[in-house]
């Protein structure tokens, strides 16, 4: 990953492994405008099923945040023991309102080991 992605604090709320990866591997897809700037801060506030729920801003509590969510369709996975792998595929939404729009999507798998 890049030093960016690397370098970006993400606060995990949640100390779900899971959620840490799949949100790093989302920003490393994501395109350049959308990934966070240096002192931005990614909070996973809680995760579902089906969604880990963001928030972005400069502070973890800041009143200037965005709220995200990455929505996951399609996760399964392969193998068995050590090499099993998670397979998602995933759409990042920004939140207005009570409701979210799609921002970029894409398609992640990693070793469930390492999580």
């Amino acid at each position: 990953m890049n030093d960016l992605i690397d370098n970006t604090n993400i606060i995990n709320l949640t100390q779900s492994k899971y959620a840490e990866k799949l949100l790093r591997s989302v920003l490393q897809q994501c395109p350049m405008s959308l990934k966070p700037e240096l002192g931005d801060t990614l909070t996973i506030l809680d995760y579902d099923l089906d969604r880990v729920y963001l928030k972005k801003g400069k502070e973890s509590n800041s009143d200037a945040d965005d709220d995200f969510d990455i929505r996951t369709w399609d996760v399964y996975d392969t193998g068995e023991g050590l090499n099993k792998m998670v397979h998602i595929e995933w759409t990042l939404f920004k939140r207005v309102g009570d409701h979210g729009v799609p921002i970029t999507e894409g398609y992640t798998s990693f070793l469930i080991a390492d999580c």
